[in-house]
């Protein structure tokens, strides 16, 4: 029973250390060679495209201050955003961004529960992407959410590795994050996130989600 203890006592640094780890790394699943991965590189577009549908997710959560964790199952539905998305129009107006400029959004709406939630619950998130000229691996983005423990506003910037791996820098009145999204293959999609505020790192947060396929019933 004491092994127990300590184990249970390391494990949410050690899910903190995995998530740091995971967002510093510059390849996607090592040591696979490359040429051998089952995700090519990506624009903008393609990643976007890739990202949209129905993914059943499981996320763990730690709080570095207090040291406490949890974990959860959850629906991930993400919808794809054109520059005329009433969404997308609206935040853009909200940030002086012409829509027209921008390489389009995501729409994602969570549904789940961490350890602690007495019930499901469900938050929206929008984010917008503003390629840089010429380019269709960087820019800028803005994201708003009303999720319970994300800024409401969070604006930074975005490069998509020759991985196909997104990096995300937010800056918010929270304080920054630093994200990474990646496909280990077309229906498994990794989340890595190290926030942290004006005392030094808050919380880190590590996602695996695997895409709902749909299949017709046979003619």
């Amino acid at each position: 029973m004491k092994t127990g203890k300590v184990l249970r006592k390391a494990c949410p640094y050690r899910i903190y250390l995995d998530c740091n780890a995971a967002i510093k790394s510059t390849s996607r699943f090592a040591p696979i060679p490359n040429g051998e991965r089952d995700v090519p590189s990506m624009n903008l577009d393609e990643f976007l495209q890739q990202s949209v549908g129905e993914w059943m997710s499981q996320q763990t959560n730690h709080q570095v201050a207090d040291g406490e964790y949890a974990s959860g199952r959850s629906v991930v539905n993400v919808e794809p955003l054109s520059a005329s998305s009433p969404e997308l129009v609206k935040l853009c107006q909200q940030h002086n961004i012409a829509p027209d400029s921008t390489g389009g959004g995501l729409k994602l709406v969570w549904t789940g529960r961490l350890d602690g939630d007495l019930q499901d619950r469900t938050e929206l998130t929008v984010m917008v992407f503003i390629p840089e000229a010429g380019s269709g691996t960087v820019g800028q983005l803005v994201r708003t959410s009303n999720g319970k423990n994300q800024p409401a506003v969070a604006r930074g910037t975005y490069a998509i590795g020759e991985d196909g791996a997104m990096s995300m820098t937010l800056t918010s009145e929270a304080g920054t994050s630093e994200e990474r999204v990646w496909f280990a293959s077309e229906n498994l999609r990794m989340r890595s996130t190290v926030s942290q505020n004006d005392t030094g790192f808050s919380a880190a947060s590590l996602s695996s989600d695997i895409r709902k396929i749909t299949t017709k019933p046979a003619a």
